[in-house]
């Protein structure tokens, strides 16, 4: 039996079938200088098939992300962006993402970070932040506590010899919390 598709159909076969050998879980390698080495760290390209399901790559809508939380209930795309037309609206969750690198290098990370609370508790203040890690531990934090308009939280850090994976984790730490281009870079000379 076969099957004939006009061009709609054939273009949408094709974008899930590209997007379904995209592998978000997996680890980044991008060796080019200065270049970013995240992907998809402005949050701009997004899984236009979402539907939940438990186990399914699909179904998270930035690709090359993971998430704790639950993609449904915690993770959004948004409009709400601070440079281009999407970030990534966070609400009692993380994203992170693997990146591999080079032991003893130095790297600088930077993203746009805003946030806003729910009704919480007096003495409860919301702490949102990034933080990188490696297998010994984290090694650089920014947060932001509070409500703030969009922010630009920056660091250098340098990998740990004999490390060659890091991840960059980001997490809303009550209220919400808008994520927007992300960079990890190689620091000059």
């Amino acid at each position: 039996m076969s099957m004939r598709l006009n061009n709609k159909s054939a273009v949408l076969v094709a974008m899930v079938l590209i997007m379904s050998h995209v592998d978000a879980g997996s680890i980044t390698d991008r060796t080019a200088a200065k270049a970013n080495l995240l992907l998809n760290g402005s949050f701009e390209t997004v899984n236009p098939f979402r539907k939940f399901s438990d186990d399914c790559e699909l179904a998270k809508p930035f690709p090359y992300w993971n998430c704790v939380g639950g993609w449904p209930d915690c993770i959004h795309v948004s409009r709400l962006a601070c440079d281009g037309n999407l970030s990534a609206q966070i609400t009692g969750g993380w994203l992170k993402q693997g990146v591999r690198v080079s032991g003893g290098k130095r790297y600088i990370i930077s993203g746009f970070m805003k946030t806003s609370t729910t009704a919480l508790p007096e003495d409860v203040e919301p702490v949102s932040y990034f933080e990188i890690r490696d297998i010994t531990g984290t090694l650089l934090r920014r947060s932001l506590a509070g409500v703030s308009d969009w922010h630009k939280l920056e660091g250098e850090f340098t990998v740990p010899p004999g490390s060659t994976t890091i991840e960059l984790v980001i997490v809303a730490g009550g209220g919400f919390l808008w994520a927007d281009d992300f960079k990890l870079t190689e620091a000059g000379n």
